[in-house]
């Protein structure tokens, strides 16, 4: 085990027809979306337009998780831009892989004490969006230099790829799309750092209730994501154990803690 700390090459995208992966969604911005129930309405996505997006989503995580199997990927701000330009660009030209410049809010919702709880967030302000962005990706490659994958736990590779997840959609860099495109970074995320892909098709609830709780108001988190702090910790253990469940569920030989 390593001692404890507090993407990419851009996948080739052809034009043929793929398989979508399995565990995905047929994700649309509506109550009766499997995957991830969006609070707030934001591009309209009628089914074909859904469609499209879930084909080009699944592609782009299909091409991170092959990238990392093969070795694991430094990932930067970039790669988070290339990822939401190849995801949206068929459906959403003008806003797919641009940064936002104006104030949004998204919704979260998290379990305390069984009662479940709902709030409206607010993304970081527009000028401090890369630098937050910049701050969390040195954050996840600080941890991937520090040991080989081999020699992490499963628990401290679930942390990392938890933190960096919850730093991306903390700061919701994108109009809209944000999950969809901190998607790509959560899976090159395990993979790189010694686990394996997951999904969530059987924990839909806890995925949005342990998101929730990193994203909760007062949750502690320092400025800089890259300054490790017990309490930027605990605030995504609910998430990290949902991932070494999830990858114990996918059959992954590496959950050890």
């Amino acid at each position: 085990m390593c001692p404890v700390l507090g993407l990419l090459a851009w996948p080739v995208m052809a034009d043929d027809e793929d398989e979508l992966l399995p565990g995905f969604a047929d994700f649309r911005d509506d109550e009766s979306s499997r995957f991830y129930r969006s609070h707030l309405p934001a591009f309209g996505t009628p089914q074909k337009t859904a469609a499209e997006i879930h084909r080009r989503l699944s592609r782009v995580v299909e091409g991170v998780v092959a990238a990392a199997a093969r070795s694991p990927l430094r990932m930067e701000l970039a790669d988070l831009l290339r990822w939401h330009t190849g995801i949206f660009k068929t459906t959403f030209p003008q806003e797919a892989g641009q940064l936002r410049n104006t104030e949004t809010q998204f919704g979260v919702r998290w379990r305390e004490d069984g009662e479940l709880h709902r709030r409206a967030m607010t993304g970081s302000d527009p000028a401090a969006i890369r630098a937050e962005l910049r701050a969390a990706f040195a954050a996840y490659n600080a941890e991937r230099e520090r040991c080989p994958p081999e020699r992490r736990s499963a628990r401290e590779t679930a942390i990392a790829a938890a933190s960096l997840y919850a730093d991306i959609l903390r700061t919701h860099p994108f109009d809209d799309g944000n999950l969809r495109g901190a998607y790509p970074a959560l899976q090159g995320a395990l993979v790189s750092l010694g686990g394996r892909a997951v999904d969530f098709q059987a924990a839909l609830t806890e995925h949005d209730e342990a998101l929730g709780w990193a994203l909760r108001p007062n949750s502690a988190t320092p400025p800089d994501p890259a300054t490790p702090s017990d309490a930027r910790i605990r605030s995504v253990v609910p998430f990290a154990e949902l991932l070494l469940a999830r990858m114990r569920a996918s059959g992954n030989p590496a959950t050890e803690e």
